[in-house]
């Protein structure tokens, strides 16, 4: 939203340099940035970073990378996709739960997805890719 209210270059170079890295490997920010940055926190969250990056850049090979990204960037939960049986005093009325599921991360990949499929959508991988 600043790139389309400011126009400020030096802004815009390094919003895109970060929206890139981000999630790029450890050599690609390496690279650029110097060594000690690593964090790949919210890989799947900032697949829509990296998804803007490419949508600007026309760049169909960072396009695929937001995809895997966001298909697979934060490998949760790290076991089966198990629910829990929560029954009183806890709740009012027992409820089938997924603790692994979080409000922040479910509006998280709501984001994702709906940046993802916006900006890079014509890149979409088939069904098993």
């Amino acid at each position: 939203e600043l790139n389309q209210l400011l126009d400020e270059p030096a802004f815009r170079k390094a919003w895109l340099e970060y929206c890139e890295l981000y999630n790029a490997s450890p050599m690609e920010q390496e690279q650029v940035l110097g060594p000690g940055i690593h964090d790949h926190s919210l890989r799947q969250a900032h697949s829509r970073l990296t998804a803007y990056a490419a949508s600007l850049g026309h760049n169909p090979a960072l396009a695929r990378r937001a995809w895997e990204e966001f298909y697979h960037g934060d490998r949760r939960p790290p076991g089966p996709l198990e629910t829990i049986h929560v029954a009183g005093p806890a709740v009012l009325r027992p409820v089938d739960e997924a603790p692994w599921v979080s409000s922040n991360d479910t509006a998280q990949w709501g984001l994702a997805a709906i940046e993802c499929l916006a900006l890079i959508g014509n890149v979409l991988p088939a069904r098993g890719d």
